[in-house]
């Protein structure tokens, strides 16, 4: 005859892989009456529980500043499950989570499942470098379950992430219009700003300097609420440089909003100075002061230049109307003129016989350059009065007529050169007597 007892041991999970001795002891009395013991050892090899193995995996370990949207996976690769697992997400400072106290509660997790969730990062750029960077964070994730012994457990993880930080390409282009400022006055100007990123860019403050020798007059400080994609808008700035500039810069100061991150930037623009040159005719002379038809003349020509630099290669050209023809050369070269310094050419001309007395203007093309080379023309023109000159009559011989006849209209002036030269030659006569 046999019996079966159960009786239900609790083993300690440090006794695993240890051998336990359980000793039994039987009281019973025999046949005879007398009460009697009997022991008996066995032992017991303590096995390790099956324990859970749990992965922590993040669908990308690359994050860039900006908002970024990651998937985190939790998986049991072992056969135990696990109870009432949570989980308890801190980021690193530099790193933020949207939408989320970091705190989960995932439930139970079988032994060979997979548990996924939606995880946003926000990262904030460090500063505005041109270069691309690399660097390192990480995110601490807590798990907090009961085991199938019934034991808490509590592990922490770390999931190390790269920061990828791309060069700053600015997305505002800045140009001014116009690109050549004249020296010495106040010039009308206009800043422009174009998005030619692919964001649309908030909050964009504008501050205009200068470097060198320009001189922003009126406001220099402007606010601009959004600047949308492929936007311009035009700024307008007066602008003074000085006779003396020959190049000049103006700064302009950004800072703006992309999705949330702040951008500081500086961009430069150069502006090329463009001198003023005035020519203007600052006396002349006729010589003879009223020509006569057929007769040759010359016109000097005084000029000043009254502008605020140089005329270089100055040369002057005259264009005589119809009537007149350039008497030598056809051009002079006069060179540099220097401010406010008289410089005088001379050209010289003639008028045909044809021509009629009367008032003339004779035009005259002065070609230079300016400090940039760039030729310029100017055209100025003298007056010049022609006059009636003598003119010779001769008549016609007549064959009917008398010998007087024939001497023409002063017929009387021959007779008197004659009657002189008679009494020269009987004075000279009768002395030699």
């Amino acid at each position: 005859m046999s019996s079966i007892v159960s009786y239900q041991i609790y083993v300690p999970p440090s006794a695993a892989g240890l051998t336990i001795i359980l000793t039994f002891t039987i009281n019973y009395i025999d046949q005879y009456g007398v009460v009697r013991a009997s022991s008996q050892q066995l032992g017991f090899y303590v096995a390790s529980s099956e324990q859970p193995q749990i992965v922590i995996n993040i669908s990308s370990n690359t994050i860039q500043p900006g908002l970024n949207n990651l998937s985190l996976y939790i998986v049991n690769r072992g056969s135990a499950p696990v109870y009432n697992l949570s989980l308890t997400i801190t980021p690193a400072s530099s790193l933020a989570l949207v939408n989320s106290d970091g705190k989960i509660y995932v439930g139970d997790l079988p032994g060979g499942s997979v548990w996924s969730s939606q995880l946003t990062i926000f990262m904030a750029r460090p500063s505005a470098i041109p270069q691309q960077m690399y660097s390192t964070s990480n995110v601490r994730i807590t798990l907090t379950y009961y085991d199938q012994s019934g034991s808490l457990k509590t592990e922490t993880r770390d999931l190390s992430l790269i920061v990828l930080i791309q060069p700053i390409v600015s997305p505002i282009e800045i140009t001014i219009d116009p690109q050549v400022l004249v020296t010495g006055i106040i010039n009308n100007a206009t800043i422009y700003l174009k998005n030619t990123g692919s964001q649309n860019i908030d909050n964009i403050t504008i501050s205009i300097g200068v470097a060198g020798q320009l001189l922003v007059i009126g406001t220099t400080a402007f606010k601009v609420k959004r600047l949308s994609i492929g936007e311009q808008i035009g700024i307008p700035a007066k602008i003074y440089e000085p006779a003396t500039a020959s190049t000049a810069f103006l700064q302009v100061d950004l800072r703006y909003y992309i999705d949330g991150t702040f951008y500081p930037e500086v961009k430069s623009i150069g502006v090329i100075s463009r001198g003023i040159i005035e020519l203007r005719v600052t006396d002349y002379t006729v010589i003879p002061e009223t020509p006569s038809p057929g007769q040759v003349f010359s016109i000097t020509v005084t000029l000043t230049n009254q502008g605020t630099i140089t005329a270089s290669a100055v040369t002057a050209t005259p264009l005589p109307p119809r009537d007149f023809r350039i008497f030598g050369s056809r051009s002079v070269f006069i060179g540099d003129m220097q401010v406010n310094s008289p410089t005088t050419f001379t050209i010289t001309l003639i008028a045909p016989n044809t021509t009629s007395p009367g008032r003339y203007e004779i035009p005259i093309q002065i070609t230079y350059y300016d400090n940039l080379r760039t030729l310029n023309t100017v055209n100025i023109s003298i007056p010049v009065i022609l006059g009636a000159g003598l003119r010779t009559t001769i008549t016609p011989r007549n064959t009917g007529g008398s010998g007087l006849l024939e001497l023409g209209t002063y017929w009387w002036v021959y007779i008197a050169i004659a009657a002189v030269i008679a009494f020269i030659a009987g004075v000279y006569v009768g002395r030699r007597k």
